[in-house]
């Protein structure tokens, strides 16, 4: 990338990171009023601030917190958490995203959430982007996370959402179908289902637009008959995406349940 390029990226991360602390009431580290003063003007956009708040998952500050996300990826996430704070582990399935997070200097292991993998009670928060879709039990992998949750922890996942607007217009043809890597779909109700029926006392569930402009988008060529490649829309393709998140994000005021992702966040108590 060029060097403009770079500049503007790092700019981009600092306001990003300072409306993050700020948002979920992080200790506040930057010192450049007009930095912060971009960070709020880029959460005045729908679409941006809902991918702001996915960064980080939407997690409080919890002062000496302890964290796994489980699909770290190539530690994105991991070390933006990292920096705010928490102390992190991750568990990655794809070797190679896996070693690129550890050549980070976060600590990742390889695999996938088997059962004592870690000891019960060594995490205050669990995350699960997109993964839980893609797990053979899903009860059990989430059985797990309370087992490994301290009380009071809590786990957060995000995954496709049945109910959604985006389904309903594409039929077979809303990405997030994705077979066969999608083994299990979901709806706030069955989700939700899930985490109460294998202990977890506090169950809330909403749904979210986070990338609706690139799931429609995308759905919207798969429906003409192409092929979509992951992060790759024409121009027309990723415009038209974002009029349907706007039409999404203004349904959402009457259908609260038809957002794009399922986003629940379960506590565990005692």
């Amino acid at each position: 990338p060029s060097s403009e390029a770079s500049r503007l990226r790092r700019l981009y991360l600092r306001a990003r990171n300072s409306y993050i602390r700020q948002r979920f009431g992080y200790p506040k580290t930057e010192r450049t009023w007009w930095v912060r003063g971009v960070g709020r003007l880029m959460a005045l956009l729908p679409h941006r601030r809902i991918g702001m708040n996915a960064m980080a998952m939407w997690l409080p500050w919890q002062p000496g917190g302890k964290l796994l996300e489980i699909g770290s990826g190539n530690g994105d996430r991991l070390a933006l958490l990292q920096d705010l704070g928490w102390t992190v582990s991750g568990i990655e399935p794809d070797a190679e995203a896996a070693q690129l997070a550890s050549a980070r200097g976060l600590d990742v292991l390889t695999g996938t959430l088997q059962p004592e993998a870690f000891t019960a009670a060594s995490f205050d928060a669990i995350l699960m982007s997109h993964v839980i879709e893609h797990v053979p039990d899903p009860q059990e992998t989430i059985r797990e996370c309370h087992r490994l949750l301290r009380p009071g922890g809590v786990l957060i996942m995000l995954t496709p959402n049945t109910d959604s607007l985006g389904h309903r217009l594409f039929g077979r043809n809303w990405l997030h179908l994705d077979s066969p890597r999608h083994l299990h779909l979901f709806n706030s109700r069955n989700l939700s289902k899930l985490c109460s029926d294998v202990g977890f006392a506090t169950v809330r569930s909403t749904t979210t637009l986070r990338d609706a402009n690139w799931t429609l988008g995308a759905s919207l060529v798969l429906q003409s008959g192409k092929r979509y490649t992951i992060g790759q829309l024409p121009l027309v393709s990723k415009l038209l995406g974002l009029c349907l998140f706007y039409l999404e994000w203004l349904m959402l005021l009457v259908r609260p349940r038809w957002g794009e992702e399922v986003l629940v966040t379960a506590h565990r108590t005692g």
